[in-house]
């Protein structure tokens, strides 16, 4: 990267016809030496030129005092000294607590719907707790004597001896 020269910022007011003769001078035959700045001094010109043959824009004829109406409303807003208003937040606050209200309300009675059972009180029999909790089990003596299932296949090859 270059360093900018010592008369770069100097080169704006040069465009504009704002420096003394001397200083002018100065500029003019740097510009004849430095590459540099003769490309700035070129981007400034046309920089110029392109805001030269822009045209001129007029405000419409109520724009002044729609402008200084909307300044007005805001500095009212600045002067009430509250930042807290629902009028200006709208709905959206309410909408939100009343929803957090209703999913709070589903959660407890949800939680308080649940049975609790403590697994200290179930003692020997693990599978009676286990199959109290399971809706697939009609016939409940079945699972109770699940060991004599497990040997089915001796049982039934005794039945036909």
């Amino acid at each position: 990267m270059t360093t900018p020269c010592k008369t770069s910022p100097m080169l704006s007011a040069y465009a504009d016809g704002q420096l003394s003769e001397k200083d002018r001078n100065r500029v003019a035959h740097h510009l004849e030496v430095c590459d540099l700045c003769r490309k700035e001094f070129a981007a400034i010109q046309l920089l110029g030129r392109l805001l030269c043959a822009g045209e001129e824009l007029t405000p419409s004829l109520g724009f002044a005092a729609g402008f200084w109406r909307k300044v007005d409303d805001m500095e009212k807003i600045k002067a009430g000294g509250s930042w807290f208003r629902w009028r200006d937040w709208g709905f959206g606050p309410a909408w939100a607590a009343a929803a957090a209200t209703i999913v709070l309300v589903f959660g407890v009675l949800l939680y308080r719907q649940t049975p609790y059972r403590s697994l200290e009180n179930v003692g020997e029999t693990p599978g009676l707790l286990i199959a109290e909790d399971i809706e697939l089990y009609e016939d409940f003596e079945i699972i109770q004597h699940l060991d004599l299932l497990e040997q089915w296949k001796t049982l039934s090859s005794m039945e036909d001896i």
